[in-house]
């Protein structure tokens, strides 16, 4: 079996999306999606020394799990994979998901993700958000928006297109519970 692949940007919940479809290996921890390293190679491709050894990863990864989170966007296009892309068009939206993602990492984290695409601000990565929402949306064969995830409707709209893990509702209720509701704070 090929995992479905969860195609997403930092700090826009796509671990929490990966782990509804297969909740194996991850957790809810301190007000984050904690995910198995193995399972997450994908959100680091540099890891891989080419798209070769990428792709029997995934492979190799269906005796295992349904479902993986990834930021490689350009090798899931070029090989032409399935994905379900997490989007967002809400400004709003995107600044938060951007101060998560940095709140969520080192600074050595941040600096290296400013470094990479060019932006110096949580301003510009929302923006960064939004446009990469709109690229990978034109490919996408499913898309699930940040809006619906942060609302409580991401199993309602998840049901629509693949099966999820019998225990994601448990999960989602402790991610909401943690992560959106601390947000407001």
């Amino acid at each position: 079996m090929i995992p479905k692949l969860i195609l997403y940007m930092g700090g826009c919940c796509g671990d929490i999306v990966t782990g509804l479809i297969d909740t194996k290996g991850i957790s809810i921890q301190s007000g984050k999606c904690v995910m198995l390293k193995e399972r997450a190679k994908l959100k680091r491709s540099f890891v891989f020394e080419n798209d070769a050894q990428k792709n029997t990863y995934i492979l190799s990864s269906g005796k295992h799990w349904k479902s993986l989170p990834t930021h490689d966007t350009e090798f899931h296009l070029k090989q032409k994979h399935e994905y379900i892309g997490i989007t967002c068009k809400n400004k709003k939206v995107a600044i938060w998901c951007a101060e998560r993602f940095r709140n969520l990492h080192t600074p050595v984290v941040w600096e290296r993700i400013c470094k990479t695409i060019s932006i110096t601000s949580t301003d510009e990565y929302a923006q960064t958000i939004i446009d990469f929402s709109d690229y990978i949306g034109t490919y996408a064969k499913h898309t699930l928006d940040i809006d619906d995830i942060i609302e409580g409707n991401a199993i309602e709209k998840l049901k629509e297109f693949t099966e999820l893990d019998i225990t994601s509702t448990i999960m989602y209720s402790q991610w909401l519970e943690s992560v959106v509701d601390n947000s407001s704070n």
